[in-house]
């Protein structure tokens, strides 16, 4: 069979200026490209169509119309149809190409008339226009530069130096992706509040220099006179990150001045064990030579350190072993394993063996002296990671550099990126967050998983669901029943929560009673998870006879907090 060679003869996307997308404002579906191509072997030609869902709902199906332009001819109207194509909600998605009877196409255009949800659907009311356009922000380099770090972004990210625009059931994000129905953006991931929330000059200049006086204040204390190698690294880095402000610059170079001296330090010891190291071998020759007066002890324990000199540490760890309690021979085979255990941890990170660094990394703190011979390692590859946005990885080995606050901050900006409810690393990562107040974390967390309920009381002709009454007992066709929904909730082990159910029912006036209010026996609703109507396991009352009314009042079982209340009148 020939191989099909295929040509494209027409396309519109979002980079071409020839043929412009267009886009119905309040359309779940944009266009992100369209394509004809032809067969240049059968002259069999083939509409191409990407789009992308930009609502907060699945879709399910799509109408469309197309208009073909042929020469000679005039234009052609034929509709399309798209069943079950299953768009989750901000994905794109390539739909299954459509054959075309005309092979000479010269342009066309491609119009969405419906979209189809589970539970509603969208159809088109106006005509399409071109795509809406970014809108810039004009912000100070200042204000600029807060506005990147309150978005974890750097200063020249388009998403910076660009506005939300806001319209009635739609949003345009600072990157320029039209939103419908979303707190996130669909394109770049951005939380929609917190775009508005830093778009103010004055705030955030105000916010800037805080931070500014915080970073300098911080680096000051970490900088004092006794300050470790580890201190002023990061003394250093923190006045770096401000240096134009202040003296930061000076003190910058200050601590990089201190961290060589110490260094220097460092390698003169160092050079001087290994001379020693080296003299005591030459020494062990000759003693050997001359055997007479040889101890044995000492002989092992030479040939020990000259193993551990080689970097032959499995042999030096059990030559050590082997001497017992011999001078300092115990600290001497730990200190071993920790020197094979290092190279290991670093090997593994310059091979890309993440899993085997990891489980060397967890080897080595259990050693003692291994924090310590841990933490520049860990700093380095946490680093490296945030540079290449793997801020799980770089969480990780913040934590083995025991940097709480860089740990966090990468826990942070995963979550910007990846603000989705069902994300469970989002979740647990914000879960911790927020216990830390960490930014606004707290805030974050209610708006993806704070428990949101809709609420309702129904009889039983009423019910959401008919099959739900099919196992009811008896046969009280006026019984009142509970229900409620979950509309955003926590993830995992967590997403589970009893509510309570007090009823009142009320009886009005008749010739043998006045009218009064009742309280009837209360009833429990139990949620897991979000999304699906859950009933209370009994009926809360009836109505009928005398009694014309009941209420039901809603509550967290746990916390005894108020959720809500429904009520419901028999009309006669």
């Amino acid at each position: 069979m020939a191989e099909s060679n295929y040509k494209v003869i027409f396309r519109a996307d979002g980079q071409s200026n020839q043929h412009r997308i267009t886009w119905e404002e309040k359309c779940p579906i944009q266009l992100s490209a369209v394509q004809i191509s032809r067969d240049t072997t059968t002259s069999a030609t083939f509409l191409q169509v990407k789009v992308k869902n930009i609502s907060n709902d699945p879709i399910v199906s799509i109408a469309a119309a197309l208009t073909i332009e042929v020469p000679d001819k005039s234009d052609e109207a034929m509709p399309l149809e798209y069943l079950d194509t299953d768009i989750p909600a901000g994905t794109e998605k390539t739909l299954k190409p459509q054959r075309l009877t005309h092979a000479n196409i010269t342009s066309c255009n491609l119009v969405i008339r419906r979209v189809d949800f589970s539970n509603k659907t969208w159809h088109s009311t106006t005509s399409p226009k071109p795509l809406p356009q970014r809108q810039a922000l004009s912000l100070s380099p200042k204000a600029r530069a807060q506005r990147a770090y309150a978005l974890s972004l750097g200063e020249n990210d388009e998403i910076v130096n660009g506005a939300v625009q806001n319209h009635s059931g739609w949003w345009v994000c600072a990157c320029g992706q039209a939103n419908i129905s979303r707190t996130t953006c669909c394109k770049c991931g951005m939380v929609k509040e917190r775009l508005l929330d830093t778009e103010n000059e004055q705030d955030l200049l105000a916010e800037y220099n805080d931070r500014v006086d915080d970073i300098y204040e911080q680096a000051c204390d970490l900088s004092k006179d006794d300050a470790s190698k580890k201190e002023l690294k990061k003394a250093s880095k923190l006045f770096t990150s401000i240096k134009d402000e202040k003296d930061s610059a000076e003190k910058a170079k200050g601590c990089d001045e201190r961290i060589q001296s110490i260094s220097s330090a460092q390698s003169r010891k160092i050079r001087r064990g290994i001379i020693t190291a080296t003299t005591s071998v030459v020494a062990l020759g000759l003693i050997i030579v001359l055997g007479t007066f040889v101890i044995v002890p000492n002989v092992k324990y030479a040939i020990a350190t000259s193993y551990a000199n080689s970097g032959q540490y499995e042999d030096a760890i059990a030559a050590f072993e082997e001497l017992g309690n011999f001078k300092d021979s115990p600290k001497r085979a730990i200190q071993c394993e920790v020197d094979a255990c290092e190279i290991q941890v670093r090997n593994a990170l310059e091979s890309d063996n993440y899993d085997e660094a990891c489980k060397s990394a967890q080897t080595l703190t259990g050693l003692d002296g291994g924090w310590d011979r841990l933490e520049p390692i860990a700093e380095a590859a946490a680093e490296s990671f945030m540079q290449q946005q793997d801020y799980e990885k770089a969480s990780t080995w913040f934590a083995f550099a025991r940097d709480t606050e860089s740990r966090m901050d990468a826990r942070y900006q995963y979550v910007m990126r990846h603000f989705d409810h069902d994300d469970l690393t989002t979740y647990n990562y914000l879960k911790e967050l927020s216990k830390n107040n960490y930014k606004d974390s707290s805030d974050l967390y209610d708006q993806l998983y704070k428990w949101r309920f809709e609420f309702g009381i129904t009889t039983s002709k009423q019910a959401i669901d008919q099959n739900t009454w099919e196992n009811s007992d008896g046969n009280n066709r006026t019984g009142v029943y509970a229900f409620a929904k979950a509309t955003s909730g926590p993830l995992g082990h967590d997403a589970r929560i009893t509510i309570i159910v007090k009823i009142k029912e009320h009886d009005k006036e008749s010739k043998y009673s006045r009218e009064k209010w009742r309280d009837m026996p209360e009833r429990s609703i139990t949620i897991e998870g979000t999304g699906e109507v859950c009933f209370a396991e009994k009926a809360i009352g009836s109505l009928g006879g005398s009694t014309d009314y009941i209420k039901a009042t809603f509550y967290d079982k746990d916390t005894g907090k108020y959720l809500g209340e429904k009520e419901m009148q028999c009309i006669d």
